[in-house]
C-alpha cells in the first residue's frame, strides 16, 4: 500500500494543498471493513500476543488516561543466558488482565515484529521522505486509555477493526516543535472542533499541534497510528549550517565573550557577514542539496529488509 491508496479515493496533491500541516482529514470508507485486513487484523493480534514476547519498552498499558506501571504487567526474571538475566519481558497473561478491566494495549513499533506494517513503514518513508513510526492500539468496550492531548508529529489513523469516536479540539501551538512536545507548558485545548467515529476500514489526519482523544464504544478497536516525522525547515537550515561549517573558519569561530556586551549594530553586522558567506556562497547549491539528502536518508530508518536475501547469497556463494 502506498500514500496514494492509504487516502483514495482523496487526491494527493490536494490533501497537501488543503490539509497537511493545517487541517484535519476524516474518511470514511463505504464497504471498506476489509479495506486493510491485508496490514493487520484482530485474529493476527492474537496470535502476536500468544506467540511473541514483547520487551517493556515495546508494550505500554493506559487505564483512564494514565499509564499503568509497567512492574503491574512484566513478567519475572527469566534463567540466566551467556551470563545475563531477562528484566523486561511483558506476562501476556497479565496484558489480559489489564484490557479486561477495560485498558488500552499500545505496542509500539509492531513493524518490527509483523512485515506487513514494516512494508507499509518503508513505502511511506520513501514517499513522505520522513521517519514514519507505527503504533498499534487495542482497545477494550466502553474504554479510553489517553486523554486529550497533542502530538509534535503528525498523525494518521488507520482504523482496523472495530470501531472508536474521536474528538478534535483546538491547536493552542500550531506545528509544535519536539521541545514544544505536549506536557512542557500549560495549555488549554479549547472547544470541540469535531467529532468523527471511526470503523473498520476508515482513516483520520490530524495535524500536529491539533488536541486529540479516542473512545470506544460497544465493540473492541484495533487502530494503527502512523507518526510521520518529517524534516523541518529549522533541522534543514540547521544542518546546511553545520554542512558550511567544514568549508568556513568563520562560521568555525566561538563567539566573542563579550557578544552581548557588543553594541547592537556591531551584532547584526558580523551576523550578516557570516550568513552571506553561507547564503551567497558559490557552492550553496552543493551544500543545500547534500544536506537534504543525508537528512532524507537518515529520515528513512527502514533497514530491516536492507540486506534481504544476504544468506541465500552466501549459502549459494563459491568463492575461492
Amino acid at each position: 500500500m502506498n500514500f496514494a491508496q492509504l487516502i483514495a479515493p482523496f487526491d494527493v496533491q490536494q490533501f497537501f494543498q488543503d490539509h497537511w500541516e493545517q487541517r484535519p482529514l476524516y474518511l470514511a470508507r463505504d464497504n471498506g471493513a476489509h479495506r486493510f485486513d491485508d496490514l493487520l487484523g484482530i485474529q493476527d493480534m492474537d496470535r502476536l500476543l500468544a506467540e511473541q514476547v514483547f520487551r517493556a519498552d515495546e508494550c505500554k498499558v493506559a487505564l483512564d488516561g494514565q499509564i499503568v506501571g509497567a512492574h503491574t504487567y512484566v513478567a519475572p526474571p527469566g534463567m540466566r543466558v551467556m551470563g545475563r538475566v531477562a528484566t523486561d519481558h511483558v506476562d501476556a497473561g497479565k496484558l489480559v488482565q489489564w484490557f479486561a478491566k477495560g485498558a488500552t494495549l499500545v505496542f509500539s513499533q509492531l513493524n518490527h515484529k509483523w512485515p506487513a506494517l514494516q512494508r507499509l513503514k518503508q513505502t511511506l518513508e520513501q514517499e513522505l521522505a520522513a521517519t514514519v513510526i507505527t503504533n498499534v492500539f487495542l482497545s477494550n468496550r466502553q474504554a479510553q486509555g489517553f486523554s486529550a492531548h497533542y502530538d509534535s508529529h503528525d498523525v494518521f489513523v488507520l482504523q482496523l477493526h472495530g470501531s472508536k469516536t474521536w474528538s478534535l479540539r483546538g491547536s493552542p501551538i500550531h506545528l509544535p516543535l519536539k521541545s514544544q512536545a505536549f506536557g512542557k507548558g500549560a495549555v488549554d485545548p479549547g472547544p470541540l472542533t469535531a467529532e468523527f467515529t471511526l470503523h473498520a476500514g476508515d482513516v483520520l489526519y490530524v495535524p500536529r499541534g491539533v488536541f486529540h482523544e479516542a473512545r470506544t464504544s460497544d465493540s473492541l478497536s484495533l487502530h494503527l497510528t502512523l507518526g510521520v516525522h518529517p524534516h523541518l525547515w529549522v533541522d534543514y537550515l540547521a544542518d546546511l549550517l553545520r554542512s558550511a561549517a567544514q568549508r568556513s573558519v568563520d562560521l568555525r569561530q566561538s563567539v566573542p565573550a563579550d557578544w552581548l556586551h557588543r553594541d547592537a549594530a556591531y551584532r547584526m553586522g558580523h551576523l550578516r557577514r557570516v550568513l552571506a558567506e553561507v547564503v551567497e556562497g558559490p557552492r550553496l547549491d552543493e551544500l543545500a542539496t547534500r544536506a537534504y539528502a543525508q537528512a532524507v536518508q537518515d529520515k528513512r530508518e527502514s533497514t530491516l529488509s536492507a540486506a534481504a536475501g544476504w544468506l541465500l547469497s552466501m549459502e549459494h556463494h563459491h568463492g575461492p
